[in-house]
């Protein structure tokens, strides 16, 4: 805990970098401190796993049944 107080500005510039800080009193982690995630960058990963399960044409292609399709409530 001390020398997080003593370091504050270069404990928090690791943190800035991607590093994860455990804060300890007495040999114990009384706190964690983790970077931000990166917002732009899941979002990303989140629509290459969809790329990956998705092909095209699953909702155009048509099914080559017509039907008539009625409301719920008639």
């Amino acid at each position: 805990m001390t020398d997080f107080r003593n370091n504050l500005h270069a404990c928090l510039a690791g943190v800035q970098k991607g590093e994860p800080l455990a804060v300890l009193s007495r040999g114990k982690v009384i706190a964690r401190i983790i970077p931000p995630e990166d917002e732009k960058e899941n979002a990303k990963a989140r629509l290459a796993s969809l790329r990956a399960s998705a092909w095209e044409g699953d909702v155009e292609t048509p099914m080559g049944d017509l039907w008539d399709a009625q409301p719920a409530d008639s």
